[in-house]
């Protein structure tokens, strides 16, 4: 398989670009989805999660580690071969596929329902494709600097929310402390290890590096960022709303949050600031899977370029989005099938790992894991 190669992104940039990637579910119903497992103890559902992906990572790093300059895609290939690395290839297409159409479904969903009622849902679907197709054309150098250049706003509001909710805050609402005991929590911090599924990206970046040696630091700095991110989140939205009220406070948690902020007359209603930042956050969610879908697909058919096919997986985006006939669909699939079953798609680097770990390369001569 050809490998596509778009220019060199520095390390800083790609941790900031794959965290927010991975992080940007905090603006849609991700709190109160956790609040419903794991009730006062919902923090550590994530918290175990990014313990796990990190563990799960590492087996990853040592594999494509061995590969330099290789990604996912073309270390499938040579050790499966091009008829079971077609197939996987095919999965991986799919990862990138179903998150841009859940994720395209919530974010326009929420800025119907806060900002626009009365507009066809339709207008605000095609708005936000077409500012994702655009920002994957100009590829993943320019998506890392333009995350790196947005990143202060993101956490600016983050912050700000936080600090603005605190005296609504009482430590009484995270007690009891396990929540529903230690084993439910366990179990659902593993199952919900797919909260990280969009680190499949990863696998995609080797080639973009100048040095090999900082895909370690890309990879646990942006799984580490966004964990403790989702975890904060869960945390302060406990603190403040409580059980039961955390899962009835509504659909979008920190938008709720963002709500509460009112200091005298001239602070207030801040919450409508906050939704662009929220909005260009998830934007960058959607560019970078509509980008890691067409990369995908171009080593697949083995062309110089993904730029010809993100026309037509946008368009089949755009189809697919109106499969969910509303809102409550549209969670569903997000919270019940690629939050939980995605769990046994998030473990094939762990599986690579293992089928590599008895080869030995023809060329070189050495050890595959």
């Amino acid at each position: 398989m050809s490998s596509l190669r778009d220019g060199h992104i520095g390390a800083v940039e790609a941790t900031i670009l794959v965290a927010i990637y991975m992080g940007s579910k905090i603006f849609l119903t991700f709190p109160r989805d956790m609040a419903k497992l794991g009730a006062t103890a919902a923090w550590f559902i994530p918290l175990f999660s990014m313990l796990v992906a990190l563990l799960i990572f590492t087996f990853f790093n040592r594999l494509l580690l061995r590969f330099p300059g290789r990604n996912l895609v073309q270390v499938t290939e040579t050790l499966l071969g091009p008829v079971a690395a077609g197939v996987a290839t095919v999965i991986y297409f799919l990862i990138f596929f179903f998150i841009t159409v859940v994720i395209l479904r919530e974010l326009a969903e929420m800025v119907k329902t806060i900002i626009m009622p009365m507009t066809p849902i339709s207008v605000f679907i095609g708005l936000f494709l077409a500012a994702a197709l655009f920002a994957a054309y100009q590829g993943i150098e320019s998506l890392s600097r333009g995350a790196w250049l947005f990143f202060p706003f993101i956490l600016l509001a983050f912050v700000l929310i936080i600090i603005g909710t605190a005296p609504f805050m009482r430590w009484e609402n995270i007690t009891p402390v396990l929540g529903y005991g230690p084993l439910p929590l366990l179990k659902w911090g593993l199952i919900k290890v797919a909260l990280f599924g969009e680190g499949f990206i990863l696998g995609l970046i080797p080639p973009y590096l100048r040095d090999q040696k900082d895909f370690s630091m890309i990879g646990y700095g942006s799984i580490i960022l966004s964990g403790l991110t989702m975890t904060l989140t869960v945390f302060a939205y406990l603190l403040v709303f409580g059980m039961p009220s955390c899962i009835h406070a509504g659909a979008y948690p920190l938008y709720q949050m963002a709500r509460l902020i009112f200091y005298g007359r001239f602070i207030q209603r801040v919450d409508v600031l906050f939704i662009f930042i929220w909005v260009f956050s998830i934007l960058f969610t959607l560019a970078l899977s509509l980008y890691g879908g067409a990369v995908v697909l171009g080593q697949y058919f083995n062309l110089e370029t993904y730029r010809p096919l993100l026309f037509p997986v946008s368009l089949l985006t755009y189809a697919a989005v109106f499969l969910a006939p509303s809102f409550p669909v549209a969670e569903w699939l997000d919270n019940q099938l690629l939050r939980t079953y995605g769990a046994v798609v998030v473990m094939l680097p762990l599986l690579l790992y293992l089928v590599a770990k008895g080869w030995r390369l023809k060329e070189g001569g050495e050890n595959a894991a």
